[in-house]
C-alpha cells in the first residue's frame, strides 16, 4: 500500500482544521447588571399612582393633581434619576411629563 498519499491526505485535513480555527468567529454578549433602583422605583411609583387613583371618586383635574404631586414628591426624593411619566388627561390626550 502507499503510505505517502495517507499521509498527505490526514496532512491536509489537519491544515484545514486549523485554519477553520484560527477564522472562526466567537459571538459573545457581555452585559451590565441591570439598575435595580429604577426598577423598584418604577414599581412603587405604578402602585403608589394606582392606590392614588382608587383612593375615592376623584374628578379627572383632581388625579391629575394628585399624580402630579405624586411624581414631584418622587423626583425631589430621588433627584439622580430622571422621571417621565406617560398619561391620558380627560379629553384622551396622551402627555408626557419629564422630571
Amino acid at each position: 500500500m502507499n503510505k505517502r498519499g495517507q499521509f498527505f491526505l490526514i496532512a491536509a485535513l489537519v491544515i484545514v482544521a486549523v485554519i477553520i480555527a484560527l477564522f472562526t468567529t466567537y459571538n459573545y454578549l457581555k452585559s451590565e447588571p441591570a439598575d435595580s433602583t429604577s426598577l423598584y422605583l418604577a414599581k412603587e411609583i405604578d402602585f403608589e399612582a394606582s392606590q392614588v387613583l382608587s383612593a375615592g371618586v376623584l374628578t379627572q383635574s383632581e388625579k391629575e393633581q394628585k399624580i402630579q404631586d405624586l411624581i414631584t414628591f418622587y423626583a425631589k426624593t430621588n433627584p439622580d434619576s430622571d422621571i417621565a411619566i406617560f398619561y391620558i388627561d380627560s379629553v384622551g390626550a396622551a402627555k408626557v411629563v419629564l422630571y
